[in-house]
């Protein structure tokens, strides 16, 4: 798939219109090399099935949901265009349902762990329509390289079994697709602590979570001081970036000036 750069550089300068840092805390990290994207997206596809059903079955912690228990509740358990659909309608089915819950439920303890949830779902939700947008450009995408033929599926989805991946080719994602997947793989379902807003007009807003707080004195004093170098990296890499954008955006406008010229 050919980059369309113009339009790469405009995602590009309106993602630097702000920059957003987060603090997760993640009860495991798997040191893994990088995963094919066709794994990413089926892991992340999977996290996504696991973490709900884990709300509809109580009796089940989310880490010993096993995958007979995923089967009851979605019809597709790959890790593609479809995939996502029933992942994203689900979510807002179970959205419906805790606040029909909500609504009759007074003990605050369980309020705010129902608020949670439906803040989890809507984040699932979102992703998957981003991702779902994705499939639909790569197919988009495959249709006009061959506008006599119906693109074969297996060059821009992804619901197969992961045993067939290897037989499959790789999906092609610009690097703005890419930029979007990766993020989803790294917040995940994990509870976000701490989260900064930085914009470009200089406004900052910083969010801290009632999770947080719980934590004793000493594990915040560290949670914060990583959050800070986080942000301290997060603005030196945004100058460098608004700066190489300059330079390229001026570098064109040159070229352009010149060949005007010439006429």
């Amino acid at each position: 798939m050919a980059l369309n750069t113009k339009n790469y550089l405009g995602r590009l300068a309106a993602d630097l219109l702000s920059i957003q840092i987060n603090v997760i805390v993640k009860e495991d990290l798997v040191c893994a090399d990088d995963e094919s994207i066709r794994h990413a997206l089926y892991s992340l596809a999977s996290e996504y099935r696991h973490k709900l059903v884990s709300y509809s079955i109580t009796s089940f912690p989310p880490g010993r949901i096993q995958d007979r228990e995923v089967f009851q509740f979605f019809e597709n358990v790959y890790g593609g265009k479809e995939s996502f659909q029933e992942i994203q309608a689900y979510a807002i089915r179970k959205t419906e349902e805790i606040d029909n819950t909500m609504a009759y439920i007074k003990n605050p303890d369980i309020q705010t762990r129902l608020r949670e949830q439906q803040i989890m779902c809507e984040r699932i939700r979102m992703y998957s329509n981003s991702i779902i947008s994705i499939f639909k450009e790569l197919e988009k995408e495959a249709q006009s390289e061959d506008e006599q033929q119906i693109p074969d599926p297996k060059t821009w989805n992804n619901e197969y079994p992961i045993l067939e991946f290897k037989r499959l080719p790789e999906l092609k994602l610009d690097p703005s697709q890419i930029a979007l997947l990766q993020k989803a793989l790294e917040i995940g379902t994990q509870q976000v602590l701490l989260q900064s807003v930085i914009k470009v007009s200089g406004d900052v807003t910083s969010y801290v979570t009632n999770r947080f707080l719980a934590y004793p004195e000493h594990v915040q004093k560290t949670l914060l001081s990583i959050q800070n170098e986080s942000i301290s990296t997060s603005i030196r890499m945004w100058q460098y970036l608004f700066n190489a954008i300059g330079g390229l955006i001026t570098s064109v406008a040159e070229k352009v000036t010149k060949g005007r010229g010439k006429k």
